[in-house]
């Protein structure tokens, strides 16, 4: 005689083993993100006093709104402003001033070498690695934020 209830029985078996039975498991749930814009990862390169140097970093935008980029100040250099790497045609890149740099909302933007950077012009004193610097960057939404690097590098 056949037992009746062995597939609702199999059925169950399997059931358990495919969710598993194990209800200590921990739980991860998502972390949403801040909702601010922030500074990671900045460095700065080697330099010769009244030579110059860069600054590096990435910016994350993580509010709803896009943000800007417009001005950067720091005592590290005489000049300090926001410069791109751009193509000049002929296998040939150059570097120019930018007014300011749109960061949209829910982005990272980069400033890394052969891109957005912060140029350094006439440096106050050397910069070996190991050294660190800050720089103050003013964002049209976020007001100030102020950066502190390391100088990396040679």
């Amino acid at each position: 005689m056949k037992n009746k209830f062995f597939p609702v029985i199999f059925l169950l078996l399997a059931l358990l083993v495919m969710t598993g039975c194990n209800n200590n498991k921990e739980k991860k749930e998502a972390v949403p993100e801040k909702e601010e814009l922030s500074i990671k990862n900045p460095w700065i390169r080697p330099g010769a006093e009244n030579r110059n140097s860069a600054m590096y970093f990435e910016i994350y935008n993580n509010t709803a709104k896009s943000d800007t980029l417009y001005s950067v100040e720091s005592s590290l250099a005489k000049l300090v402003q926001i410069h791109e790497t751009y193509n000049k045609g002929n296998d040939m890149k150059g570097m120019r001033h930018v007014d300011f740099v749109v960061i949209p909302a829910h982005t990272k933007l980069q400033f890394k070498p052969g891109g957005y950077h912060v140029m350094l012009i006439g440096l106050a004193k050397d910069l070996k690695p190991g050294d660190t610097g800050e720089a103050t960057l003013f964002f049209k939404l976020n007001g100030k934020v102020q950066v502190r690097a390391e100088v990396k590098g040679k």
